[in-house]
């Protein structure tokens, strides 16, 4: 082992680059050098030269650094490494290996990190498609959080409160669920991610100690959404899993009276009319493309998405127009990691407004359940608004991979007899 405060020269090479024969001569002759008493070190070395001279002279098995985007993906992968806090003097990537030269302060424990976050930021790499059909993986990680509350507008009613957490990070593209969501078309990078997210829904009047036949039912649900992004230069392609919870269980009556507790706002007192426990079992596409643009000061994009769920079954078509000055909405997920931002804008300021409009097919929150004598009230399927208009309007705020927003969202009446509503909400963007 060698002493704190040395230099050392890793290489790392993809599986299958090296014959199993070639490896175990190789170490024979190692072990011979040793025996016959080469000092450790330079035998390690002269090991290390004949096994980075197969790699280069027969090159056998993947060779996916060849691949430009690939390579730019280890490559990112290798500079945040320097993000957290270890010291890389330089690198070099070929075909099929890679080598890295960094500073060790304390040996043991970073080396183990260096091959750890490695590892971790290239698991979702693993076994990749063939050339021809490739789609490089993107190196950014993103942690997200949002609160959304009509507390702005003082309604208290229908939407009140909802909240999201979003991570998305390279090594979530292992997890099972990301079979099931298709890569987009070849050459489109990809993100792989987990959100989870909790909404509340109250009637007009929550002070009410009974039902009130004809309004909205009170009803909850949290749900992670596995999802997976394939982006081109410009059109996206968002896929998403999602599985959780509707009904009491989720907490919410605990929740809202909390707040409200704290807040000496009116205490609700008809949540134990909300709709019944029920699994959230469902799936969401949505595809975006650019309408037109003026580079970093205009965009405007054209969007159709649909869900199919027990949860929220819809199809709608939308348009989002961005202005200020911004990167591409193609470019990255809004803000990107250090490694991948020498080309982007450092500072990000717009204004964004979006108009969607909706086909219901099925709303859990209102018509209750697919369980059937699970719910002690919902509404009539023929008093769902079938087509509804969703608008929202954003200030964004962006510096390297810090961005912040605030947005106000209206929404059409969902029911007959019901009315318009509106809420805004604060998110917060980490780039890691």
């Amino acid at each position: 082992m060698l002493p704190p405060g040395e230099t050392v020269f890793l290489t790392f090479r993809l599986h299958g680059t090296v014959p199993a024969a070639t490896v175990r001569e190789l170490r024979a002759e190692l072990r011979q050098a040793q025996e016959t008493g080469t000092g450790h070190r330079r035998a390690q070395k002269q090991f290390f030269a004949r096994f980075d001279a197969v790699l280069d002279r027969r090159p056998i098995g993947p060779q996916y650094f060849d691949n430009e985007k690939m390579a730019e993906v280890l490559a990112g992968e290798i500079m945040m490494l320097e993000e957290t806090g270890f010291v890389v003097h330089g690198f070099a990537i070929l075909p099929n290996h890679a080598h890295l030269v960094r500073y060790y302060a304390r040996l043991a424990m970073q080396l183990f990190s260096t091959l750890y976050l490695l590892s971790i930021g290239h698991l979702a790499q693993a076994a990749p498609a063939p050339s021809d059909s490739l789609r490089p993986l993107s190196p950014d990680r993103l942690l997200s959080y949002t609160y959304a509350n009509d507390l702005y507008f003082r309604t208290d009613y229908y939407f009140t409160q909802g909240m999201t957490l979003t991570l998305v990070h390279p090594a979530l593209g292992l997890l099972p669920t990301q079979r099931l969501l298709p890569g987009g078309p070849r050459g489109s990078t990809q993100y792989h991610g987990i959100t989870l997210r909790y909404d509340g829904f109250t009637p007009l009047r929550i002070q009410d100690d009974f039902i009130r036949v004809g309004d909205r039912p009170y009803a909850a649900y949290i749900y992670a959404s596995f999802f997976r992004v394939s982006s081109q230069a410009t059109q996206r392609l968002t896929t998403a899993l999602e599985l959780g919870l509707l009904g009491p269980a989720t907490g919410a009556e605990e929740f809202q009276t909390a707040i409200h507790r704290r807040t000496n706002n009116p205490t609700p007192r008809g949540w134990r009319y909300q709709i019944g426990n029920a699994p959230v079992i469902g799936y969401r596409a949505l595809y975006e493309r650019q309408l037109f643009s003026v580079p970093g000061h205009v965009e405007m994009l054209g969007q159709a998405e649909s869900s199919l769920s027990t949860l929220y079954t819809y199809a709608g078509l939308g348009l989002r127009l961005r202005t200020g000055f911004f990167n591409s909405y193609f470019a990255n997920l809004g803000v990107a990691s250090r490694g991948q931002r020498s080309s982007l804008r450092r500072w990000q300021c717009y204004a964004q407004a979006t108009l969607e409009s909706r086909f219901i097919g099925y709303d859990a929150t209102l018509q209750g359940s697919l369980w059937p004598g699970n719910d002690l009230y919902t509404l009539a399927a023929g008093a769902v608004r079938r087509a509804m208009l969703r608008g929202a309007g954003s200030l964004i705020l962006a510096h390297n991979g810090f961005q912040i927003s605030a947005t106000a969202t209206w929404l059409t009446p969902e029911f007959a007899g019901g009315r318009s509503h509106a809420w805004n909400q604060l998110g917060i963007t980490k780039a890691f």
